[in-house]
């Protein structure tokens, strides 16, 4: 949530040796600060989760190009990864590898375009898409794959091989495998 610093983990539905008539209601179970330091300040916003395979990590995927990789359940960050670009009105989806070993985030890159009459050199004409992949034993950015001619809107790991299809503003879906 926007204006937070802390990651909430909550119980949903039946847990342990709860009586039946407490266990529907959903239980904040922990609140885990997201800052490095242990302080309050609100500095960036999460705008994407994920939970590894395993269910032993969370990537916290921020407003600031920065991917929190948290031990799960627990206030230790284990790494940060930082270049995949997300910004604060971006959509960013994140996801662990089938094994846990790399963290996939779509990123925008400014797309270099053919400038306007009285624009100047800079300018742009939007977004291009790609998939940062990076390993999280060492927090290495492995590979970036170039997916699409607009942002990236959402991409989705398939639940048993190690494909991606991913969409775009493009009004395209790519497979990847």
């Amino acid at each position: 949530a926007r204006d937070d610093h802390e990651l909430h983990y909550w119980r949903v539905g039946p847990g342990g040796n709860a009586a039946p008539s407490t266990s529907s209601k959903p239980k904040e179970e922990l609140r885990v600060n997201l800052n490095a330091l242990g302080d309050s300040v609100v500095s960036f916003t999460v705008l994407a989760l994920a939970v590894s395979p395993d269910r032993s990590l969370v990537a916290a995927c921020t407003d600031k190009s920065r991917v929190i990789v948290l031990e799960a359940f627990t206030a230790r960050q284990l790494r940060n990864l930082y270049g995949a670009v997300v910004n604060e009105f971006d959509m960013p989806s994140v996801c662990f590898s089938l094994d846990g070993c790399f963290v996939y985030v779509s990123s925008s890159l400014p797309h270099p375009g053919s400038k306007a009459e009285g624009e100047d050199e800079g300018s742009l004409l939007g977004l291009c898409g790609q998939v940062a992949i990076f390993q999280v034993r060492d927090a290495s950015l492995v590979l970036q794959l170039p997916c699409h001619e607009k942002a990236v809107r959402c991409f989705h790991r398939h639940p048993h091989r190690e494909m991606l299809a991913t969409g775009s503003f493009d009004k395209s879906v790519k497979y990847w495998g």
